[in-house]
């Protein structure tokens, strides 16, 4: 049988939760009332922790875990983050499952610069499944420096897309 990590014990990238999660996955795999309950668990034992710069990696950890199968719950658990990596990580995580819940996350951060950068790594993982999107999150940004970074990553992923396909190329408006 796998050890499970002593709860107690956090990493120094704060992610016990997320070393739990990756020994238990062979185990619950095809069997979702025992994932619920060592999801559940892990939201416990994170919720538990009382170091306050690894609690919120743990938080994100569970919330990460829960974003494909229970994003509403994911939210959840990120409006109670309150480090800015953590609640970035999560808008990543969430954007190829739930693009608007990404966005809503990405914009729950309450320092204005932390949002930014969230909101500009959002639009850089969104570029190629949404460009609309991507490019509306990238405008919206308000921090100029970092407006002016999100949109030239966005073209440089417009010009790669039109080299690797180009059929996609609409007639008349060239590369």
């Amino acid at each position: 049988m796998t050890a499970v990590p002593d709860p107690a014990y956090v990493p120094a990238d704060g992610n016990a939760i997320g070393a739990r999660a990756g020994k238990a996955r062979a185990p619950v795999r095809g069997d979702p009332g025992r994932a619920a309950r060592v999801i559940a668990d892990a939201e416990r034992t994170a919720q538990s922790i009382t170091d306050e710069d690894a609690k919120p990696f743990a938080l994100a950890a569970v919330a990460e875990a829960l974003a494909g199968t229970d994003p509403g719950r994911a939210e959840r658990i990120a409006q109670s983050i309150t480090n800015a990596s953590a609640l970035a990580n999560l808008a990543k995580v969430l954007a190829a499952t739930d693009p608007a819940r990404a966005e809503r996350v990405a914009r729950s951060e309450t320092h204005e610069y932390s949002k930014a950068e969230s909101l500009r790594d959002l639009a850089e993982v969104l570029a190629g499944t949404d460009p609309g999107r991507a490019e509306r999150i990238a405008r919206s940004i308000t921090d100029e420096y970092l407006k002016a970074s999100a949109l030239t990553n966005l073209a440089r992923a417009a010009v790669q897309h039109a080299a690797d396909d180009p059929e996609a190329v609409e007639p008349g408006r060239g590369r």
